[in-house]
């Protein structure tokens, strides 16, 4: 039996090594096919070990093709020639140009992509070329949105697409190409540098995305947050932790899921225009002192949870009505939802 199941194994793997469309396999120090225990198929090249792309010739569909963490500065239009795959991942190399037929060959193929530029000179014309007709996953970084306005309007060939991220990009605007893809269901502008954010109002259309995460950028206030939620009225999750972030007013749509986390709240009031029926707020890792300290209002209220952990909350006599588990703990049992609680790891300083 077990001699039985070396040979199956030893037939795969000489499948496999005849079907690896690379043109060189070098498995010590270069790129090399391979598969994992799911079944997945995959081809790798070692981190440091490349400054161009491998040469490939036809062959079955792969799943993964992984370049990531080389020495690539440009791909052309020949770069993916013969080769079909699910999956690119380019990230952590030190490409500054781009051809712009460069995927037209793969796009029908194409699930998920990932390419990271240096310098932000890239624009995203490569995307205006192809049929793109499966990709779901995109992200970008290092982009610059603003160099030709026009090109946006290639994102709407993106029918398909689930999650879109754009990181450490140029981005000042939001245009309507981005979040008004049909199926967007998640939409990431994390580490931007993003103080103020335009929205681009030419077009009515509304968003079906649900997730918005603009984590680690310069945002300073929430009023300007406001204006953008407005488009995106199935927001289900806002996630603005690592901001600027030091007063609050509550955004004008209601979500599920809102994380102000590492901010700089030094004092929050809780009162109808901070809380919203069945809303979680994250205010983790802020500078909070203390709270407001009207307990008609919470137990009025449905709320899920307030997470006020790594804060240095201040225990005085205005909060000794939530004191709890010898003056330690802010303890406060939701009267509609008895077994949560509704501050969540709020310890005394």
């Amino acid at each position: 039996m077990i001699f039985y199941n070396i040979l199956i194994l030893f037939i795969y793997y000489f499948q496999l090594y005849n079907t690896c469309p690379l043109k060189t396999v070098n498995i010590q120090t270069g790129c090399y096919c391979g598969i994992e225990i799911d079944g997945t198929n995959y081809i790798h090249c070692h981190p440091y070990s490349i400054s161009q792309i491998p040469q490939f010739s036809r062959s079955y569909i792969y799943d993964k093709l992984n370049i990531s963490s080389n020495y690539i500065q440009s791909i052309t239009n020949n770069s993916f020639i013969n080769l079909r795959v699910r999956k690119i991942y380019l990230e952590n190399n030190v490409i500054q140009t781009i051809d712009s037929h460069t995927f037209e060959t793969i796009g029908n193929y194409l699930e998920e992509l990932t390419i990271q530029v240096v310098n932000n000179y890239q624009d995203f014309n490569f995307l205006c070329y192809g049929t793109w007709k499966k990709l779901r996953y995109l992200e970008l970084i290092g982009f610059n949105f603003s160099l030709i306005q026009s090109t946006l309007q290639c994102f709407q060939n993106l029918k398909r697409m689930e999650k879109l991220v754009i990181k450490n990009s140029i981005l000042f605007e939001l245009s309507h190409y981005l979040y008004t893809l049909p199926i967007l269901n998640d939409l990431t502008l994390t580490d931007n540098q993003l103080e103020y954010l335009k929205i681009d109002n030419n077009n009515q259309q509304l968003s079906n995305v649900k997730i918005l995460n603009l984590t680690n950028n310069l945002f300073k206030n929430t009023s300007e947050i406001s204006t953008i939620l407005i488009k995106f009225p199935k927001l289900d999750t806002l996630d603005l932790s690592y901001n600027k972030f030091n007063q609050f007013s509550q955004p004008s749509l209601q979500v599920s899921n809102i994380n102000f986390s590492h901010n700089h709240f030094i004092y929050l009031t809780f009162d109808n225009n901070l809380l919203l029926n069945n809303i979680n707020y994250d205010f983790s890792s802020n500078q909070l002192c203390t709270l407001n300290n009207n307990k008609t209002y919470y137990h009025e209220q449905n709320h899920y949870y307030i997470n006020l952990s790594n804060n240095r909350i201040h225990c005085d006599c205005r909060l000794a009505y939530f004191l709890f588990n010898n003056d330690q703990q802010l303890l406060l049992l939701s009267s509609k939802i008895s077994t949560s609680h509704i501050f969540e790891h709020a310890i005394c300083a």
